[in-house]
């Protein structure tokens, strides 16, 4: 049986998104695409979920930048974010990650550069507002997913 990969079972959106980065991160002749292109790409994808948070909560890919402090730094591997966007799902009851998972595991991974440009965006912190969005729209109950989330926001 073979090693399943990152990202083998995520929706197509997340694989478009994905594909978009990794060729933002070419254009710019930087060695692989990081989280901070993957939010970049997001708003491109209308209609997905990732998209709809981000736009409610005025965060377009201008404003996320690529010059941003948060990049001087080193960011996790795409594995990483993969089993982090697949612990997501599974919280919620999903079994195949989409933008939603995805956007909600570079939120609440500390460690990620995504997660650090977020935490003062234009000054303002908008994880904990994304979050709230991506569960609202989901249907799901946002005070019990903050509550397993509180180690993060």
């Amino acid at each position: 049986m073979s090693e399943e990969t990152p990202f083998e079972r995520a929706t197509e959106p997340v694989h478009q998104i994905l594909a978009l980065a990794a060729e933002e991160a070419l254009n710019r002749s930087e060695k692989s695409s990081d989280t901070i292109h993957i939010l970049r790409a997001m708003p491109k994808f209308e209609g997905t979920i990732a998209e709809v948070a981000l736009r409610v909560n005025n965060v377009s890919e201008s404003a996320i930048g690529l010059d941003h402090e948060s990049r001087k730094s080193e960011d996790i591997t795409l594995e990483e974010l993969s089993l982090r966007c697949i612990e997501e799902g599974k919280l919620l009851g999903h079994s195949n990650p989409g933008t939603e998972h995805l956007l909600l595991a570079i939120v609440c991974t500390p460690g990620c550069r995504g997660a650090r440009l977020l935490r003062n965006l234009e000054g303002h912190d908008m994880r904990e507002a994304l979050c709230q969005s991506v569960i609202t729209i989901l249907g799901n109950d946002w005070s019990d997913w903050r509550e397993k989330h509180l180690d993060v926001l």
